[in-house]
């Protein structure tokens, strides 16, 4: 919603193009305007800032203000989780990886027409899980991981998604490791928010991690190359504002509200988590993310972290023989 600048402060502008009056001031929680330095409060002032307007007395019409409140709607859309198979490339050759990220992108490209047929055509957002083409470093050094499992910004990975984006009319969402020319050697964990027409117009740098660079550890540099605006950027959309927000980030309350403060209203919240019957911190903290930023958290874990790919770099299917194993004891083999 936008809202007229100083509102939020109780003020509004007499007319146009005249300074920035504190007064009249109004508290229309208690129905009452001030009317004027040094004067009492008049209880018969009523104050409807929602519509712009306010009632100078008892039984007077309404007076419009000059700057009224700008209202914006946005219709009603679905916004599709998708928990799906992350495979990991830590076993692979650079060159496994790449045909690796490729099967992973033509299968989820498969797996949002089909959930977007069965769910319809008003999905409108799509949000994939944390690190959904690699899996997650266990050890590597940074060159061979930046070399092995993270996309070019301008490279196919990207591109190919931003034409999933496109063909199923979407913004699409995920969390990836992605290089920067501007600092060769590193990666950072992205998060992307892909548009409708296949363009990049978000991309948040992970600012907390344990496990990889971040734009802490260069930021004077980092500044310097993208701005202050890059840290914590929010993109203004038909569906709302969005931002993005990585995995262990929900549990910090000064991210969120920072974003927010730029106008965030939908967070999306790219994620890898265990399972458990009871609230996990997480699952807290993403309740607690909505509740006091009065926004939505739209997120999305991983179904698993295998060590290969799912259907093999031939395609064919390999079993899980976890599930064999399960199977055969529930049917009291062994």
């Amino acid at each position: 919603m936008n809202l007229p600048g100083g509102l939020c402060r109780g003020r509004t502008c007499p007319a146009p193009n005249l300074a920035w009056a504190d007064l009249p001031w109004a508290e229309p929680a208690l129905g009452r305007t001030w009317a004027g330095p040094n004067l009492r409060w008049a209880d018969s002032a009523v104050a409807e800032p929602s519509l712009g307007r306010t009632c100078p007395g008892p039984n007077l019409a309404w007076a419009r203000l000059a700057h009224s409140v700008a209202i914006v709607t946005v219709d009603a859309y679905r916004a599709l989780c998708m928990q799906v198979a992350c495979p990991a490339v830590n076993a692979s050759s650079d060159e496994e990886a790449r045909v690796i990220m490729g099967s992973t992108i033509d299968r989820l490209d498969r797996q949002i027409g089909a959930s977007k047929g069965f769910a319809g055509s008003d999905v409108k957002l799509v949000v994939l899980p944390e690190y959904f083409l690699t899996g997650f470093p266990m050890g590597e050094p940074l060159g061979v991981w930046a070399q092995r499992a993270a996309c070019d910004p301008d490279g196919a990975e990207e591109e190919r998604l931003g034409a999933v984006a496109q063909r199923h009319g979407v913004y699409l969402s995920g969390n990836l490791y992605e290089t920067d020319s501007a600092f060769p050697g590193l990666y950072f964990q992205s998060s992307l928010i892909w548009a409708p027409n296949g363009n990049v117009v978000l991309r948040y740098r992970r600012l907390h991690s344990l496990f990889a660079p971040t734009p802490h550890d260069l930021w004077d540099a980092y500044v310097a190359t993208y701005g202050v605006d890059a840290l914590f950027p929010v993109v203004d959309t038909p569906l709302g504002r969005l931002a993005c927000v990585a995995s262990e980030e929900i549990l910090f309350p000064e991210l969120a509200r920072a974003l927010t403060m730029r106008g965030a209203e939908v967070f999306l919240h790219s994620t890898s988590e265990v399972g458990s019957p009871r609230q996990t911190p997480k699952d807290i903290a993403k309740l607690a993310r909505a509740i006091e930023n009065v926004a939505f958290v739209v997120g999305q874990l991983r179904l698993d972290h295998r060590d290969r790919h799912p259907r093999g770099i031939d395609g064919r299917q390999e079993p899980d023989r976890r599930l064999q194993r399960t199977r055969a004891r529930r049917g009291g083999l062994r």
